[in-house]
């Protein structure tokens, strides 16, 4: 779940080049910011090392001698993300870090219809989202099982730290985290009251991905994951 971590060093959580951050770094910094449980933020921290190949019993001082390496293609980092671009060529190493315009000003069409219908962006929102983002991200064919949890797993984030009790994300909260990446503090954005967990978030998730399951066999010729 990369899409919180250029907001954490934007903001003075981490070093602001984005360059040799600790483990011990890295879960601090998502404990204090989002109210994580220790259990979740062990997941997020260790597993994003354990993917990226840098989890080993010699490593025990872990770093990352650069947060760019997030954009690994096909390690934390997948096709048909919700703002950045595909990796071009499909097999190139490194996916591109910028967010694209074009996607983030589609992402916000929804948020805005989503708040103008029922307050901001809801998981069954994020169904349809995703399942309209693969038809067109997957045409060279579906995301590997792992890298549909991750994506799903990122919108289930986004609603449990930004989406606050009611779980609905207002669109100028979203603009600011995943457009500006940026704490949208200044949009009235506030640190999660209440613990988020494993549990909260893999409710969440489950939710995503039913509500982009439904969606999908609604429309029958939708996305390559269909």
């Amino acid at each position: 779940m990369d899409s919180s971590r250029p907001q954490l060093s934007n903001h003075g959580y981490l070093p602001r080049d984005g360059r040799d951050i600790s483990c011990s770094q890295l879960y601090h910094a998502l404990r204090e910011v989002y109210n994580l449980s220790i259990p979740l933020t062990i997941v997020l921290v260790y597993g994003t090392f354990l993917i990226l190949g840098k989890l080993s019993l010699s490593s025990p001082h872990l770093r990352f001698s650069d947060l760019h390496k997030l954009s690994q293609h096909n390690k934390v980092e997948h096709d048909a993300s919700l703002v950045h671009a595909n990796a071009s060529p499909k097999d190139a190493k490194w996916a591109p870090t910028q967010v694209d315009p074009e996607l983030l000003d589609q992402l916000m069409e929804h948020a805005e219809d989503a708040a103008k219908d029922h307050d901001g962006l809801t998981p069954t929102d994020f169904g349809k989202i995703r399942a309209l983002r693969n038809r067109v991200a997957l045409v060279n064919g579906p995301l590997s099982y792992p890298h549909r949890l991750l994506a799903w797993g990122e919108s289930a984030f986004l609603i449990a730290v930004l989406g606050g009790p009611e779980e609905r994300i207002r669109p100028e909260v979203l603009r600011a985290f995943v457009g500006e990446e940026k704490l949208p503090v200044e949009e009235g954005w506030v640190r999660p009251s209440k613990k988020v967990g494993l549990d909260t978030v893999n409710d969440i998730r489950k939710r995503v991905q039913n509500a982009q399951s439904d969606w999908e066999k609604a429309h029958l010729d939708s996305s390559p994951e269909a």
